[in-house]
């Protein structure tokens, strides 16, 4: 009776061996069929017409290795290098997509992720959702990055339908490079078509230099074409690098002035509120500064003719609204200076133009304010006067030991000048005398 039990218990877990080997069977023959398929994608690139098809092909080729509720890939743009949807399946969970991928780039994941060249297992934001990222890319670039969104019961997850995953996404890069690259062969080849066929309508005499002049052609567009590539690299690069530079300092400026003010309106000191007041003067000025640099294009050398007038108008606009009774003269010669001193004579300027709207003409009497800059030799003279109430010592605001007199001594030195107060009849002028060529390069004092 015992061996009778015993029997039936061997048979049952027999029976229960072989169909889990028929299931685990049919498994390896569906990764077998699907392995076979990887190289398909290469051999029909002449007949496709856009990359989604590929990107349709892949998904449908994981769905086969792995139970996937959603499926989406995001592709590098050219143009920006930024992630951009190119393929969701079903389209309506493209929002929840986007969602958990703005959260993932917010973790840090997204970057790991795009670092590891694998799969990657992680919660969504739900903490339900159990993603799989995967990058795509080849062996030279990443060209983007693969979503999925197991099913809610995607079964057990096997190594070699990970490997075969990984094999999938990098022959599907692969592709869209090559269909990429055939698009670009195709044009050349066109091009080069249509060249010869002008050739072969010439004269004899050029038909007998035809295969000469097709090499030479040819050696040059593709020396070209890779010069060329670099220059647009070369110039995308800079720009993008020169936007977000300017949009991150203007934005961090715009940010202390908010901070400033907000402080200021809570201030119940007149001389805490007055100093915060032109601290935000001095932040204003800076974002002007900025922006002026920014408009005139090549920051490494600074024309400065149009540079100040355009900084004056503005500082002149900022500081001093709806004074129409003050006339600003500009006397400036057009002198190329360095990023560094073209700043610290723009702080310069707006110190003593703030100086000269604020004290020199009390009770709001009108008067002129003259700005320039004049080459002397070696040397270049920024200065700025007005015909006001000129310096009193009785004034203590237009002393020279004010703490914007201190700022504008800091900044005579960092350009290695020399700071000098002239009286006027009636008025004062301030000068700052430097070297347009022997200053260094360093941080603005603070």
């Amino acid at each position: 009776m015992n061996n009778t039990k015993e029997l039936k218990h061997q048979v049952r877990q027999l029976e229960s061996r072989i169909e889990f080997l028929e299931e685990q069977k049919r498994f390896t023959l569906d990764l077998l069929e699907a392995a076979s398929s990887l190289g398909d994608f290469q051999t029909a690139i002449g007949r496709l017409q856009d990359p989604s098809i590929i990107l349709q092909e892949t998904a449908s080729r994981i769905q086969q290795l792995l139970s996937m509720r959603t499926q989406a890939i995001y592709l590098v743009d050219e143009r920006d290098s930024d992630f951009k949807p190119a393929f969701c399946s079903p389209a309506e969970d493209s929002e929840f997509v986007a969602e958990n991928l703005a959260h993932l780039i917010d973790k840090g994941i997204f970057a790991w992720a795009l670092r590891e060249k694998r799969p990657v297992f992680i919660s969504g934001k739900d903490g339900v959702s159990r993603f799989v990222l995967h990058a795509l890319a080849t062996s030279s670039r990443v060209r983007g990055m693969y979503l999925g969104v197991l099913s809610d019961k995607p079964g057990e997850v096997y190594d070699y339908s990970l490997a075969l995953l990984s094999i999938l996404l990098a022959n599907s890069a692969n592709a869209l490079e090559s269909f990429e690259l055939y698009k670009w062969i195709n044009k050349i080849n066109q091009d080069l078509e249509q060249k010869v066929r002008a050739l072969a309508t010439s004269e004899q005499e050029l038909k007998r230099h035809r295969y000469h002049l097709q090499e030479l052609v040819g050696e040059r567009t593709v020396e070209l074409n890779k010069v060329v590539d670099r220059l647009k690299d070369s110039v995308r690069e800079k720009d993008i690098l020169h936007k977000e530079v300017h949009q991150r300092v203007t934005g961090n400026l715009q940010a202390i002035m908010g901070l400033l003010s907000l402080q200021s309106e809570r201030a119940v000191d007149d001389v805490v509120r007055g100093a915060l007041g032109e601290s935000q003067a001095r932040v204003r000025a800076l974002c002007l500064i900025q922006e002026s640099l920014y408009r005139a294009g090549n920051i490494a050398n600074v024309e400065f003719q149009p540079y100040l007038a355009s900084l004056t108008q503005e500082l002149l606009q900022s500081l001093a609204p709806g004074r129409a009774n003050i006339e600003l003269g500009l006397d400036a010669q057009n002198v190329t200076l360095g990023m560094d001193q073209a700043v610290s004579c723009g702080l310069i300027v707006n110190e003593l133009l703030a100086n000269c709207l604020g004290h020199a003409f009390p009770g709001g009497r009108p008067g002129r304010i003259g700005v320039g800059l004049r080459l002397r030799g070696a040397e270049c003279s920024l200065f700025v006067e007005d015909d006001g109430v000129g310096l009193s010592l009785g004034s203590e605001s237009r002393e020279p030991q004010s703490l914007g007199f201190q700022f504008v001594r800091s900044l005579a030195a960092q350009l290695g000048g020399r700071l000098d107060f002239t009286r006027l009849d009636p008025g004062t002028r301030v000068s700052v005398t430097f070297s347009p060529c022997g200053t260094q390069s360093g941080a603005l004092p603070v």
